[in-house]
């Protein structure tokens, strides 16, 4: 038989073993209500996030890139195109004219105070690269300014292809750049011209000038003057 001393020490045990029980008990019941209400959370924000795209969708249900320009913008946009047939857009005078020659495009933009107005297909230099030298070929990149606009419908030139002479090999204008500050001398006689042959626009096929159909040359001279800066990229 327990004496009464033991007795009172066991019920004390006993006592701290269900305290402690319980103080464990609470412990993991607040750790799984907060992994619970985490749980709840993260669902919860999936919900809303799929809701709110979903809601953003296009009332037919389907999905666009992008939202439709104004009209209006439409509009400015279509005005801001150069013409498709390649003459040159109207706009308001006066003018501030300058042109944009891309190689790797085979094309040249007439600008309207930065705007393109028109643009042309045409023929660039034989070799890629800069212009190094008188007769590499390459169409010089850079900055130039209009020095000349020459009458050259009487000129001719072997192309060395087994043609012979060749009649009219610069069309009916040669728009002379000046390319001084580039060249130092080493070369000169670079220009926008025309084509003897218009199946050449839109290939390499120049002897480092500019090449153009005659008939879109003759309304790009027709707007262009001494001074005119000239710009031609890669």
């Amino acid at each position: 038989m327990m004496d009464e001393g033991k007795y009172e020490q066991f019920k004390k045990e006993r006592e701290e073993r269900r305290q402690k029980t319980a103080a464990l008990r609470k412990k993991v019941l607040a750790v799984l209500g907060i992994l619970v209400l985490c749980v709840v959370g993260v669902f919860g924000y999936l919900y809303i996030s799929t809701k709110m795209e979903v809601d953003s969708l296009p009332p037919s249900g389907k999905i666009t890139g992008t939202a439709a320009a104004p009209k209006g913008a439409q509009d400015a946009a279509k005005e801001a195109a150069p013409a498709p047939t390649g003459d040159i857009r109207q706009t308001p005078e006066p003018h501030d004219y300058s042109v944009l020659v891309k190689k790797g495009e085979f094309k040249l933009y007439l600008l309207d105070h930065g705007t393109p107005v028109a643009v042309w297909p045409v023929a660039v230099g034989k070799n890629p690269g800069q212009k190094e030298k008188t007769g590499d070929m390459k169409t010089p990149t850079g900055t130039f300014t209009v020095n000349e606009i020459t009458n050259s419908s009487t000129w001719t030139r072997d192309f060395h292809d087994g043609k012979g002479i060749v009649k009219n090999a610069y069309g009916p204008w040669y728009i002379g750049l000046d390319t001084k500050a580039l060249s130092q001398g080493k070369w000169d006689g670079i220009g926008i011209h025309g084509l003897h042959d218009p199946k050449l626009a839109g290939t390499k096929a120049s002897e480092g000038g500019v090449s153009m159909v005659n008939a879109d040359l003759e309304k790009l001279k027709a707007v262009l003057k001494n001074g005119t800066k000239v710009t031609i990229e890669e």
